[in-house]
């Protein structure tokens, strides 16, 4: 989907929805740019958080405890979306 239609991202991400316990979804380009997410609200928005930055300088899969907005904890996997080695985007789960 990244490589043939970037649009149909927000249909994967929102296809996500019907898991239970996944409490939110987004894809992140390079520029931080959100391409799609759980609240189609944040699409093209720029996602700002300095944890986020951290998870995302590693260039590679992260799985690690968090805390969520509202003080809970979760749990975050960030993966990165390459082609042929090139980090297209990151996927976030929580």
């Amino acid at each position: 989907v990244m490589l043939a239609d970037v649009a149909r991202l927000q249909d994967v991400v929102t296809s996500l929805q019907r898991l239970d316990g996944l409490r939110d979804a987004m894809v992140v380009n390079r520029d931080n740019t959100v391409l799609a997410a759980r609240n189609p609200a944040q699409v093209g928005q720029t996602f700002q958080d300095p944890t986020w930055a951290a998870w995302k300088s590693q260039n590679r899969a992260v799985a690690q405890r968090a805390v969520d907005q509202s003080g809970q904890p979760v749990f975050v996997v960030v993966e990165p979306l390459a082609d042929k080695g090139d980090v297209l985007a990151w996927m976030m789960l929580v």
